[in-house]
């Protein structure tokens, strides 16, 4: 639990809308939950811990929900409202008889589909990739090659392999929203929410797609042998790139927190 921190130190949501790519960030000061993660693990590695083995990650799922019910209970005071009091029988009974809508599922959009075909031709891709630069570092640890762009190809392979299943997990996320908000449509503020987050994800996609579309770009000027395989990946990820502008036209104008701000 924290104690006593500044929290105008932490912007409030600000992982919610990332890339999760905490090494690369500049922002990871701000984040409470980079905060909390850092904590956990230097606590657990000094006392001998791993902070990675299931048992302790278990334990850390519970502490976490301690403290979220903890701060629960302290807004619910600060507005008035005794979580206690609230009868959870009576309210699950008054649903009673409405229908349950069910999950939205994307998966037959294409959309979706195209994010998902995307994601497994680069995973394969990514291996032929994994293999040409460790030829390359040969002939140039070999002195056969000049050392040319090998770092920033390595560079490369590193933002292809870091979006390139997260485009599809976000682009599947921003369908669930939107399909939930056509659903929610009846109900004052839920559909709001739902396609607010869609939006968001959306961007978090696109951001993937734009700085994908880079890498995949220098990566073809680099090497002649690759077009034929890099090609139809630019492909993929242009089309992506429209379809995400054409079915989430919202998420243009979406504020990520800390990053757009």
């Amino acid at each position: 639990m924290l104690n006593n921190y500044d929290e105008e130190r932490f912007i409030p949501g600000i992982y919610n809308y990332c890339d999760r790519w905490c090494e690369r960030c500049s922002m990871t000061q701000r984040c409470l939950l980079y905060y909390q993660d850092s904590r956990r693990e230097a606590e657990h590695l000094a006392k001998g811990e791993d902070p990675h083995a299931w048992n302790i990650v278990l334990q850390d799922l519970h502490e976490s929900f301690q403290e979220t019910l903890e701060m629960l209970r302290k807004h619910a005071e600060e507005e008035g409202i005794d979580l206690d009091a609230i009868d959870i029988e009576s309210e699950f009974t008054s649903l009673q008889g409405k229908p349950v809508s069910k999950s939205p599922d994307p998966s037959d959009h294409p959309l979706h589909i195209k994010a998902h075909k995307y994601a497994m031709d680069t995973h394969k891709f990514l291996g032929k990739l994994h293999n040409v630069i460790n030829e390359e570092i040969d002939n140039i640890n070999a002195g056969n090659v000049l050392a040319e762009n090998i770092e920033e190809i390595k560079e490369c392979f590193e933002v292809i392999a870091w979006y390139h299943i997260q485009i599809a997990v976000k682009i599947q996320r921003a369908l669930c929203g939107k399909m939930e908000a056509e659903l929610e449509e009846e109900y004052e503020g839920s559909a709001d929410f739902s396609l607010h987050d869609a939006n968001g994800s959306a961007k978090v996609a696109y951001h993937g797609l734009i700085r994908t579309m880079d890498a995949l770009t220098k990566v073809y000027e680099w090497k002649k042998s690759l077009h034929d395989d890099i090609m139809p990946l630019l492909t993929d990820v242009y089309g992506l790139i429209n379809g995400v502008d054409r079915e989430f036209p919202g998420h243009k104008d979406f504020k990520r927190p800390g990053f757009d701000e």
